[in-house]
């Protein structure tokens, strides 16, 4: 790669460079013009204007440039994109290529990687530092300044050069508090507070870009020094949010006054600007950095909803509200959104939650679009549409699956088509899976099939082995009263009465369990004992007719 020889490039007096440039663009054509126009996009690299580098590549390039050409036009661009923070470092020529010597190419190299790749930008610095001496004042100015934002995230050593230079330059002080601010981020690294603050208070004074970051550092420190609250934080960054709109200095503003808000408990203002932050800025990388401060915010939300009363409206309201937001501060797991979803169905809000969840599923892949899709069957089936979640589990199995991913797949099946009375493939699906959960499904399947005997038998294995319920006892007893087993009631009724105690099946055993009472007469203790049967059985009638609330609260 040739040496940039940016001082011919950019030319000594500005006006008359740039109109003989513009002249001999008029005046050429073919090759000639293309070579005008790479004159022209050298000029404006020079003189670090990206703009109308840009547009004189494209016209180059719309002039069918030879292969000579394209390569110089190909590096020109990878410099633009590189100076603007837009490179991509895997398809840019400065990285690609080997930089050997080239002192150029070190500049450009580490220009490209500084935005995302920092340990592999700085390893040509000192390199990039003493080419850059003899770079036109402009371009030198953006190219520190991009080194200096990079470095500045935590790699003090660095930036110490880096300023050196600047001060080196343009004297300790800049008009636009450029410098000021660079020092102050430098304190801050070096991990002294007061010096921050003394440099960022002075570039804070300049009306431009790094005037107004360092006011937003300048209240941090303070914060995290003690010298100012929770409350004047919001009241300073309040009066500072409307001065810069756009750029960093907005979302930095935005995400340390919603970390403020969510600081002294105020909720829905900290998710009303984190909602203002993905919005305008969801699409930056800087954005989503501030976005991601959220997620702490979030966590406490879902856990003061995890705690609410079931059936309240505030997960609907947060679903509707800031639904998007949630989706953007959200991690690649999309762990929060999921809560929500399970919050929302948990709430009553089956469609609220099965459409959260159909989305996530359509954007997820692999095994957590498997995941995804069994929490959303899990939804469905609460909500008594077995025939959906069979759908949901066809169209989201993966391949491969973990053992224990295949369970919970091959589980949700079953109970799938239990509930839609299929027995024999809900046993199907249950075949080389042990375990009360599926031994549970199997009684299930069996009872609703009407083989009364073999669904006895079943609860009875689950709830003999410690893994049965309330629902199981109280099964076993009436698959086996449907069996015409009466001495098997009666033992159940026996063994387990207490065990209902409480329950939305309290009185079921009792109804049950009834003796034969032969040809005698019944004596008046057994016509006592019946009629409190019949009493037993009308409170389970009552307790089932007040739907499930009552029963929930009968049978946590």
């Amino acid at each position: 790669m040739r040496p940039f020889d940016l001082t011919a490039w950019a030319g000594t007096d500005y006006v008359a460079r740039k109109q003989a440039l513009e002249q001999a663009i008029t005046m050429s054509s073919g090759r000639a013009r293309v070579d005008a126009l790479i004159a022209m996009a050298r000029f404006a690299l020079a003189r670090a204007m990206s703009e109308e580098g840009r547009a004189a590549l494209d016209a180059a390039d719309s002039h069918d440039p030879a292969p000579d050409q394209r390569y110089e036009l190909r590096i020109l661009a990878d410099a633009f994109r590189a100076l603007d923070g837009t490179a991509d470092p895997q398809d840019s020529i400065f990285v690609r290529t080997p930089p050997g010597a080239a002192p150029d190419h070190h500049v450009w190299r580490s220009a490209t990687l500084a935005p995302a790749r920092w340990s592999a930008a700085k390893e040509g610095l000192p390199i990039v530092l003493k080419r850059l001496l003899d770079y036109p004042p402009d371009l030198r100015a953006r190219l520190l300044t991009l080194l200096a934002e990079a470095a500045g995230v935590f790699d003090a050593a660095s930036l110490n050069m880096i300023v050196l230079e600047m001060i080196t330059l343009d004297g300790p002080n800049s008009a636009d508090g450029r410098i000021d601010y660079f020092r102050g981020r430098l304190g801050e690294l070096q991990n002294e507070p007061a010096a921050a603050l003394e440099r960022y208070q002075k570039a804070a004074q300049a009306p431009g870009l790094y005037g107004h970051r360092a006011k937003i550092r300048s209240i941090e420190l303070r914060r995290m020094s003690g010298a100012l609250d929770d409350a004047g934080t919001i009241a300073e960054l309040e009066a500072l949010r409307f001065a810069w709109r756009g750029d960093d200095v907005e979302t930095d503003a935005l995400a340390a006054l919603g970390e403020a808000y969510t600081r002294v408990g105020k909720t829905e203002q900290a998710l009303e600007l984190f909602g203002v932050l993905g919005r305008r800025f969801g699409a930056t990388a800087r954005g989503r950095t501030a976005l991601s401060a959220g997620r702490s915010l979030l966590m406490v939300v879902m856990d003061r909803l995890e705690q609410t009363r079931p059936g309240a409206l505030d997960s609907l309201a947060l679903q509707v509200r800031h639904g998007r937001a949630i989706a953007q501060m959200d991690d690649e797991e999309a762990t929060q959104q999921r809560r929500l979803a399970r919050i929302l169905a948990r709430d009553g809000y089956v469609l609220e939650a099965s459409r959260l969840l159909h989305a996530l599923a359509e954007e997820a892949r692999g095994t957590r679009r498997t995941e995804i899709g069994l929490e959303l069957a899990r939804v469905l089936l609460d909500s008594g549409r077995a025939g959906e979640a069979l759908e949901v589990l066809g169209s989201t199995a993966g391949s491969a699956l973990e053992p224990a991913l295949a369970e919970r797949r091959a589980l949700l099946r079953a109970e799938a088509f239990a509930t839609d009375g299929d027995a024999m493939r809900a046993i199907d699906s249950l075949r080389g899976i042990a375990g009360p959960e599926a031994g549970r499904i199997r009684a299930q399947s069996l009872f609703r099939a009407g083989e009364w005997t073999a669904a006895r038998a079943a609860f009875a294995e689950l709830v003999d082995q410690g893994n049965g319920g309330p629902d199981d006892i109280a099964y076993q007893a009436l698959a086996a009263f449907r069996a015409g087993d009466q001495e098997a009631v009666n033992a159940t009724a026996e063994r387990h009465r207490a065990r209902l105690a409480g329950t939305r099946w309290q009185g079921l055993l009792e109804a049950l369990a009834i003796p034969p009472a032969g040809n005698k007469p019944l004596a008046a203790a057994e016509v006592t004992r019946q009629l409190a049967a019949a009493d037993a059985l009308a409170g389970v009638l009552q307790r089932w007719q007040a739907g499930p609330e009552a029963s929930r609260k009968a049978n946590p």
